[in-house]
């Protein structure tokens, strides 16, 4: 299995650009929305699943042709989730050639996007190298508490310093965040100011 530098992108207000127009560039492109990015997607059809998202609401900026080089100029961040591995292979290639981060659906380039979790302010990703068993996984995390925590937390995180955590983070701490998040501030304050 391949090692991996996890890092978590901010890709928003920035322009990231989807090459494919199918139901595994739409998953692509809600991940991307989802986090605030500007969308570009470029194909000659585009999905029900895409469509869906425009109905929706979504701003997606559709160039409905095939593929050519200048489709990624200015992008932050490329997929390449075209039906066709020659298109997603030239994708890569010039990305590589403009120093643009990519990654191809089938797993080459640059990064892999593990299954997701969203809650609140949480984001939680996991890779196991078998997608089915990481989307298993985040299924399966029940983050109950954690949000209401991480939205507290990051209020005191400069008063509480690195070692001000330890009484906030236990797991009574923790549904006593998703049960009380008014105690669970008052806990905060104590530890804030170092009176627990």
């Amino acid at each position: 299995m391949e090692k991996y530098y996890p890092v978590m992108l901010r890709v928003e207000n920035k322009l990231c650009t989807v090459i494919g127009g199918g139901n595994v560039a739409a998953r692509k492109i809600n991940g991307l929305l989802g986090a605030g990015a500007r969308v570009r997607v470029v194909a000659p059809e585009i999905s029900e699943s895409i469509i869906r998202l425009l109905s929706g609401g979504a701003d997606i900026e559709i160039i409905k042709r095939a593929y050519v080089p200048s489709d990624i100029k200015g992008s932050f961040v490329v997929i390449a989730a075209a039906d066709d591995k020659n298109v997603n292979g030239a994708v890569l290639r010039d990305a590589a050639e403009n120093g643009v981060l990519a990654m191809s659906a089938d797993g080459r380039g640059d990064f892999i996007n593990g299954a997701v979790k969203r809650e609140g302010q949480i984001t939680m990703q996991v890779s196991t190298g078998v997608p089915a068993l990481s989307r298993r996984i985040c299924r399966g995390v029940r983050l109950d508490g954690y949000d209401a925590a991480a939205k507290i937390l990051a209020k005191y995180r400069k008063k509480l310093g690195r070692g001000g955590y330890e009484a906030l983070l236990s797991e009574q701490a923790v549904r006593l965040a998703a049960e009380d998040a008014e105690a669970y501030e008052r806990l905060a304050e104590s530890a804030a100011a170092g009176t627990i």
